[in-house]
């Protein structure tokens, strides 16, 4: 009897190593034995149905099947893309898996704010009998009274107690935590839970939704994740969903059930990652742009009742039961208020997160997403403005763009070759907003793009070096800079090219002509600015420097420039750990002047890539 014959099968970049027998598919391999923990998923018991088991092969394998026929497309199989449960192994090979979880989620343990004040609008109070026996319910509402702070309002608490509560204290309770938010009795837990106290942070962006798990008893976060809004594989923008609505009613009840559950599975999963359990969850706080906040709202029973209370700059609450939320569903929602019809509650979380209001200098804060807003404080006043279709900060209509999760390129450094800095342990996969401006600052800085975004004519300059310059390459007749081949044996390389350039372009001039508005607005230039803060969501970091070169910013102030993130997730952390802060929400909101939406600004003297120069 003829030997088996036997295959290496790397997995990148992991370089995990596992063995696999000739004419064997990978789903054989690792279901009989894994000892090196190849992390694939077979959702469908291999019969190609799920499409969570696809790999990118480096090298061939054993002819398509017609399954793989039937589900992978045309882009794929020309990028060696197989079925890990039907495609057999015939050679030595390096893969790579695609399907990893849609999410990262990241472990942290870290102060929600430098102020350090940890004063939640929930409070937990335990209760014992004390006298040997079971704890009645008249006892309760004796011990509670006397324990709560002087200016709580216990008066209802009486007939709150025995109307819905008097059923828990048939049981022999020795002693139960009460939760309280606002002095508002939520619940009753058997035994001390005084120390588990969470909430949800969510940021409800049109393209991508960050949630964050903060321990309300420490002030720490300790758990965050970034993941895509689900709501895009529906409608492509806020725009196209408004339309949809319009168009059918039925389409806004597809999109919140599509967010709704997105949001209870991120609940989940950070509970999970953490060790927390959900039913410890109790508020959940909301910040995102007027428009997504509106069509949030809408989709949720008897809000719209309430709909004047946002029209009113005012924050929104209900309950996580009502918005359909099972993980969770004791937790109380609140919406941050929003400011007007284009600045919304992301702006005014921006505001808490910086202290932006409390300074007393002259700052501007630039945050850059699908929309760009602008908000300035000069003189004790704020002023801020927004302007929409600026989604090359966020990759939206670059070849290879992405949002910044596992396999996006982040930072790019030219040198003797590129260097490419990637989020998590994956090859690059595409390119993230941070990527796409540090690279098109180094092309600029090296003399490889011009001025207009336009790749030098003719030789490359002569200062770059050979490995530079065979990056410059021609496709689909158009010039690009090559990020990343891994030389396989299929087309796996990433790369920039002209029109990319250009949409950043475009996305900076309306940046830069925002900044002129609302400078021009306040009566002051770009030289009476103290500083200048940039946030957004388009990654995890980035060379301030590639601001200045790409003139998004003067030179006058590279010593003056902070990349402050996420401002609108940290800001509806502050507000979940200081009651206070969320009442402060609805004030700013009243203070804020805006300025109408630039829907049509005159771009045009801002597209190059010049030093920034004031109007």
């Amino acid at each position: 009897m003829a030997a088996k014959q036997f295959h290496n099968v790397t997995f990148l970049p992991e370089n995990k190593t596992i063995r696999v027998e000739h004419l064997k598919s990978i789903f054989e391999t690792i279901l009989d034995d894994n000892p090196q923990n190849i992390e694939l998923t077979f959702a469908c018991g291999s019969e190609g149905i799920c499409q969570k088991c696809k790999i990118r092969s480096f090298q061939k394998m054993g002819p398509m099947t017609p399954t793989e026929k039937g589900c992978l497309s045309d882009q794929e199989i020309a990028r060696g893309v197989r079925l890990a449960c039907q495609a057999r192994v015939i050679q030595d090979m390096q893969a790579e898996i695609i399907y990893k979880k849609p999410f990262t989620i990241t472990l942290v343990d870290e102060p929600v704010s430098n102020e350090g004040i940890v004063n939640p609008g929930l409070k937990k109070l335990y209760v014992e009998s004390g006298r040997g026996g079971a704890l009645s319910c008249e006892r309760f509402i004796e011990l509670v009274q006397e324990r709560m702070p002087q200016n709580a309002d216990v008066r209802q608490l009486p007939s709150e107690v025995t109307s819905r509560f008097e059923h828990f204290f048939t049981k022999d309770v020795r002693g139960c935590t009460a939760v309280f938010i606002d002095n508002e009795l939520i619940c009753l837990e058997e035994g001390d839970t005084t120390d588990k106290k969470s909430a949800i942070a969510v940021d409800l962006g049109t393209n991508t939704l960050v949630a964050s798990l903060v321990d309300l008893g420490s002030g720490k976060k300790i758990a965050v994740v970034t993941d895509t809004n689900p709501q895009i594989d529906i409608g492509a923008d806020l725009e196209s969903r408004i339309t949809m609505v319009a168009d059918d009613p039925f389409n806004l009840e597809i999109l919140n059930e599509a967010i709704l559950l997105r949001i209870d599975i991120l609940i989940t999963e950070l509970c999970r990652a953490a060790g927390v359990s959900p039913q410890f969850v109790y508020e959940i706080a909301v910040s995102g742009t007027t428009g997504m906040l509106h069509l949030f709202l809408k989709g949720i029973p008897g809000m719209m009742e309430q709909q004047s209370l946002l029209e009113s700059r005012k924050r929104m609450s209900f309950s996580a039961e009502q918005a359909f939320i099972k993980s969770s569903s004791r937790a109380l929602f609140h919406t941050l208020p929003v400011i007007s019809s284009y600045v919304g509650a992301d702006i005014i979380a921006g505001l808490l997160a910086t202290r932006l209001h409390r300074s007393q200098e002259t700052l501007l804060l630039l945050d850059l997403g699908s929309d760009i807003k602008a908000v300035l404080h000069h003189k004790g006043k704020i002023v801020a403005a927004s302007t929409p279709d600026a989604g090359a900060f966020e990759c939206t209509g670059i070849r290879f763009g992405m949002r910044p999760e596992t396999g996006a390129v982040e930072q790019v450094r030219l040198a003797s070759d590129v260097h490419l800095g990637v989020i998590g342990e994956s090859l690059p996969r595409g390119i993230c907003g941070s990527g796409l401006i540090e690279l098109a600052a180094e092309l600029k800085r090296n003399g490889i793009v011009s001025e207009q975004g336009d790749f030098m004519p003719d030789s490359p300059p002569v200062l770059i070096s050979p490995s530079i310059a065979k990056r410059i390459i021609t496709s689909d007749g158009e010039t690009g800079f090559l990020l990343y081949t891994d030389y396989g044996e299929f087309d796996t390389d990433i790369y920039v090219c002209r029109s990319d350039i250009n949409l950043l372009r475009q996305s900076k001039a309306r940046a830069a002509a925002l900044v002129d508005t609302v400078l021009s607005y306040a009566g002051i230039r770009y030289d009476n600015v103290d500083q200048v803060l940039i946030g957004g969501s388009f990654g995890q970091r980035i060379d301030v420097a590639a601001f200045v070169e790409i003139g998004l910013v003067p030179s006058s102030h590279s010593d003056r420039l902070m990349f402050v993130g996420n401002t609108a997730k940290k800001g509806t952390q502050m507000v979940l750990l200081d009651r206070s802060i969320l009442d402060e929400a609805e004030s700013l909101a009243h203070k804020v002047e805006c300025i109408s939406h630039l829907q049509n600004a005159d771009i045009g003297k801002y597209m190059h890539f010049l030093p920034y120069f004031s109007s």
